[in-house]
């Protein structure tokens, strides 16, 4: 194809992707929480409301397994105390209940692949418990790829030489319901039930990479707004790194569990030196400014 027609082909493509627009009827979001996570949960959404010009509008669901890992009835009320467009689903599935998982704590990631059970919405967003939303990224939510993800960085191991994901990390992702096979949440489960590789240790980023993977599916991999391992505190993450670009970053993930406490885990971030880690009271502050306005959520922090 001559260069000409090929420029001229990529102007009209990225005519069209750039004037797509969803309707806000047509975002779901997502997550999962248990008793464990639901501090969190609830800070989470708390940033997502503070931050989000719309987030009323936005139909909000949270998956939870009393089996695997229970949610009282008093964190229910918690997070539904939040607003009106936030459900909650109890998942009863002998899948997830059963499927193979080396640590048993980490069960409940099983969840996110009911993320692709919900129809009923042609945009869905899902996101961790333990993120902190600073800015507006809903400017990032017109992707016409069938998924999108967060690409995770360079890591360094202590024990060995640096590497790269290529991958969607699954803290982050995004699905169109009207781009993907009908059957993806069938296979998806039918993978969970028939999986004999031995490292179960990523649940469902696994599951879900092999399989859009396998289906040879476009996938936009972004890290412009959201970056896994940089921002987060201690291991590959530096306070420094993270005051540098706090005024770009739009979500916050506090991930790498063996590297970094939860922010809402008082006596592991203490014990970790990170308790006046710029990242960690910057969680803190929103977890306070969430007191004030929900009294009930005082026994959590």
């Amino acid at each position: 194809m001559p260069i000409i027609n090929r420029i001229s082909k990529f102007i009209r493509c990225y005519a069209n992707i750039n004037g797509l627009r969803f309707k806000d009827s047509d975002l779901l979001f997502c997550t999962i929480s248990n008793d464990e996570f639901v501090a969190g949960t609830i800070v989470m959404i708390y940033s997502m409301k503070k931050h989000l010009p719309k987030f009323h509008k936005y139909k909000i669901r949270i998956f939870f397994d009393n089996y695997i890992s229970p949610l009282s009835v008093k964190n229910r009320q918690l997070l539904s105390s939040l607003g009106n467009n936030i459900e909650l689903i109890e998942i009863e599935d002998e899948v997830y209940r059963n499927a193979r998982c080396k640590h048993e704590k980490h069960r409940l990631a099983y969840l996110t692949i009911e993320t692709f059970s919900q129809r009923d919405f042609s945009k869905i967003i899902f996101f961790d418990g333990d993120m902190l939303v600073l800015n507006d990224f809903t400017n990032a939510l017109d992707f016409s790829f069938p998924i999108f993800g967060s690409k995770a960085g360079k890591f360094k191991s202590t024990k060995g030489p640096k590497f790269k994901w290529r991958a969607i990390n699954t803290g982050l992702f995004g699905v169109d319901t009207l781009q993907i096979p009908n059957d993806t949440y069938n296979m998806l489960k039918k993978i969970i039930m028939n999986r004999n590789d031995n490292n179960t240790e990523l649940l469902d980023q696994k599951i879900i990479n092999n399989y859009f993977s396998q289906l040879k599916c476009p996938q936009l991999l972004i890290h412009h707004f959201y970056n896994f391992r940089d921002y987060g505190a201690s291991g590959n993450g530096s306070e420094s790194f993270f005051k540098k670009h706090r005024s770009n970053i739009k979500i916050l993930h506090f991930s790498g569990y063996e590297l970094r406490p939860k922010p809402w885990e008082k006596d592991r971030v203490s014990k970790m030196g990170l308790k006046n880690h710029a990242a960690y009271k910057l969680w803190r502050d929103y977890a306070y400014d969430l007191q004030k306005e929900l009294p009930i959520s005082k026994y959590l922090f």
